[in-house]
């Protein structure tokens, strides 16, 4: 389990809101990134910005932010 600061919160809420439904239009994309995200964030953890990893997740996968 990782956990985002107060503000990284509010952040990535307000990101996700108003953009990821262009970048997630099917829930096929939704379960890559979700899969995505469960392998790596152990590998991962605390070693990189959580917020940051989530974002840079998505050029991983091919979507174009």
């Amino acid at each position: 389990m990782f956990r985002l600061k107060k503000g990284d919160i509010y952040f990535v809420l307000s990101v996700y809101q108003k953009n990821m439904p262009f970048f997630i239009p099917d829930l096929r994309t939704a379960k890559r990134y979700l899969n995505a995200i469960s392998f790596s964030m152990p590998i991962i953890k605390n070693e990189v910005n959580y917020c940051d990893f989530l974002f840079l997740e998505f050029f991983d996968m091919g979507v174009s932010i």
